[in-house]
Parts: structure tokens; C-alpha cells; sequence
């Protein structure tokens, strides 16, 4: 790739037709250095798989907004990275899982001046899952492969009752 942002999706996934426009715009700020995005389920998904999904998008909101570097992830199904980070820092580990984040942290480490960002409008559809135990069994190998980035952190209790707090204050003031 040549331009200046390279963006992820996954084959599964749909991009919203504002996805790129949204990237661009979220990427005005040259000290972000990664930008994820919002990951939806079809409107026909079970209500408890878009449950999940609202309740994972609400995570990725408050640890790029409040959370040290140690609990930050990718997940590069909807991600968009400079390009001068590869340059600068290299490419994706070729990991099976957990590349993304392993990139999240080797940026947080080495170019602390630069930052993780998540923006809502940047938003996919993911088509891969039609059940919400079927998500929870691959976020569960996705904790489990996130182990192997030595810096990584997965949330406390009262991180995650804090992320259900944020959702359910959410919830209320859409109605």
C-alpha cells in the first residue's frame, strides 16, 4: 500500500458506505496512530448477539478513552493504521491472532506520543457470527491469544461493571 492510511476489514464484514470518509476523518489528528471502529451484527442477528456486540463496542470506547496502554487491543476487522507506523516501527507479527494488538502495544511502547483512538462512525457488519455463543467462544480464543503480547491486560470486574454502567446509561438516555 502507498497512501498514508491503510485501512482492515475482514472478508465477513461489511463497511459502511461512509467507512473510508469516517477513517479520514477520525485520522485528522497526526498524534493518532490507530483508529478502531464500531463492529455491528445484521439487524436480523439475535437480539442477545447484538446485545453482545453493543456491550464489546462500549469496551472498545472506554479502553481507548480511559484505560492505560496495557488494556488497549486492535481488532483489525475494522481498524485503520498511518502507514508511517509500519515504516517506522514494521509490519503485523505473522501471528494467526492477536497481531493486531501486539502492534497496539508495540506503539504504545515505542512512540508513546502517539495514540489508540475509537470512533464510533467508522462502522462495520459483521457476518461471520449468527449466535451469540458462537461470538463469545471466539472472544474467549481471542483473550486467550491476546496472552501471548507480554504487556497486555485484560480489564478487571470492576472495569467490565463499569463498561455495563456506561452501556445501560447509554441505553436510558437513547430512549
Amino acid at each position: 500500500a502507498r497512501a498514508p492510511l491503510i485501512a482492515f476489514t475482514d472478508a465477513d464484514c461489511i463497511v459502511d458506505r461512509h467507512w473510508l470518509r469516517s477513517i479520514r476523518d477520525g485520522m485528522q489528528h497526526p498524534e493518532i496512530a490507530i483508529l478502531l471502529g464500531q463492529c455491528l451484527y445484521p439487524p436480523d442477528a439475535p437480539f442477545s448477539l447484538r446485545l453482545l456486540g453493543a456491550y464489546e463496542n462500549a469496551k472498545t470506547a472506554y479502553v481507548t478513552r480511559r484505560c492505560a496502554a496495557a488494556h488497549h487491543f486492535g481488532h483489525a476487522n475494522n481498524m485503520a493504521v498511518r502507514a508511517a507506523v509500519f515504516e517506522e516501527l514494521g509490519l503485523f507479527k505473522e501471528w494467526e491472532r492477536a497481531a493486531d494488538t501486539e502492534l497496539v502495544h508495540r506503539v504504545a511502547s515505542r512512540r508513546p506520543d502517539l495514540r489508540l483512538s475509537y470512533r464510533p462512525s467508522m462502522m462495520i457488519t459483521h457476518m461471520e457470527f449468527r449466535s451469540a455463543g458462537a461470538r463469545v467462544r471466539r472472544l474467549r480464543l481471542y483473550t486467550q491469544t491476546n496472552e501471548q503480547v507480554e504487556t497486555f491486560r485484560e480489564l478487571s470486574v470492576a472495569q467490565r461493571g463499569a463498561v455495563l454502567g456506561q452501556l445501560l446509561r447509554a441505553g436510558r438516555s437513547a430512549e
